[in-house]
């Protein structure tokens, strides 16, 4: 069985005044995409910005014995202070 596998990862475009860093659990679905993110940690004000640039991603999906299958991927993004 294999891991889901970034594709495609768009980074949010989003301005924080000190560095931050965000933690996301997501779901990637049997079809590549982001079915369910859950923000462990977040930025105040900036969660609807990041899940929806998130929703954008691609993944490789993961197997197992071969087929697709639905599997967690958790992921930090760090951003830096303006």
């Amino acid at each position: 069985s294999t891991k889901p596998g970034p594709e495609f990862q768009t980074h949010p475009d989003i301005q924080v005044s000190e560095t931050s860093t965000v933690r996301l659990e997501l779901t990637v679905g049997a079809d590549g995409r982001v079915h369910e993110v859950n923000v462990l940690q977040g930025i105040p004000g900036q969660t609807p910005k990041i899940i929806s640039t998130v929703q954008t991603w691609r993944f490789r999906p993961a197997t197992e014995n071969g087929n697709p299958v639905s599997a967690p991927f958790t992921v930090d993004l760090s951003f830096r202070g303006q």
